[in-house]
């Protein structure tokens, strides 16, 4: 059984090549899409050396936003390029600040023989008014927090979308206004992560292709990677009754749900140990190096 193992980066080109050598086995293909924002992250020695690796590819680039439907262009890049791949069984969905739990092996022979999707999601309609029914600009480099270097002129149009967001958020939640067509789906939200038969896979791309209206209409949602895929396989009846609610990653507690908080040290090794996780989310390098030690210590033995 073949592996894909979809990678979104934009950070830390070390802890990728730490990523890919773990994962890295005859089975094992990566994908790997690294946000146009950062530049110089493809010059880095450590991308150099991935480039050798002939099953390594690095995907079509956009500029990817947080929160912004950028984070779901990006993840169906990665679909597509892999597909063309008819070898692969299973799809994982990686950020490049995650890090395997258990050996290569054990996480092969988890999936072996095995028909499942493995995702998190809950069905919460409270969200639903929150998050879709309302304009959000995420996707803008505009109102980017992590784009502190900006002209007067764009601190303007940064706060102008932010006072046009909070307009459509008092038209929505005050007001009760319908300002954006329903969608015509039962809603769910959940983690972006998820690890994905290639039956599964197939039907995403072929409703998205079937359905463009769902592009545009996601576009201008907040966090639309938590709901737009998740939202797709479980309005499918015979595909929600193989789905496993769980998305096999280990987070730090104290975050928000489903996006983990601050990055994994050694401290939670004890909580490694005991769990069935097969991931971890948030490995920097420089404060996780130990525990990544210890992991790796625990699976030669």
């Amino acid at each position: 059984m073949n592996h894909a193992f979809l990678i979104l980066a934009h950070q830390y080109p070390e802890h990728l090549l730490r990523l890919v050598t773990a994962l890295n086995s005859p089975h094992s293909f990566f994908y790997i899409h690294v946000d146009k924002k950062n530049e110089i992250f493809m010059d880095a020695k450590e991308v150099k050396q991935l480039l050798s690796y002939p099953n390594v590819k690095f995907v079509e680039r956009i500029e990817v936003y947080w929160g912004g439907f950028s984070q779901v262009k990006a993840t169906l890049i990665l679909l597509k390029t892999a597909m063309e791949n008819p070898a692969i069984d299973y799809f994982h969905l990686l950020s490049g600040v995650d890090y395997p739990l258990k050996s290569t092996a054990n996480i092969h022979s988890f999936f072996q023989n095995n028909k499942h999707d493995y995702l998190t999601y809950v069905p919460d309609e409270k969200c639903y008014c929150y998050w879709l029914e309302r304009y959000y600009f995420y996707d803008s480099k505009y109102i980017d927090a992590r784009n502190g270097n900006k002209s007067l002129i764009q601190k303007t149009i940064g706060l102008l979308l932010i006072f046009l967001q909070r307009i459509c958020a008092f038209a929505v939640m005050k007001l009760h206004w319908r300002i954006r067509k329903p969608i015509p789906l039962d809603y769910y939200h959940g983690s972006q992560w998820f690890s994905l038969t290639r039956s599964s896979v197939e039907y995403i791309l072929s409703y998205v292709r079937q359905n463009p209206w769902i592009l545009k209409r996601f576009e201008y949602t907040a966090v639309s990677d938590e709901s737009f895929f998740i939202m797709i396989l479980m309005n499918n009846p015979k595909l929600r009754a193989k789905i496993v609610n769980n998305d096999l990653r280990l987070r730090r507690p104290d975050g928000m749900p489903f996006r983990g908080g601050d990055p994994l040290d050694e401290k939670d090794f004890e909580r490694i140990k005991q769990s069935s996780a097969l991931w971890g989310r948030k490995f920097v390098p420089g404060v996780s190096d130990k525990l990544i030690a210890l992991i790796e210590e625990q699976i030669r033995h």
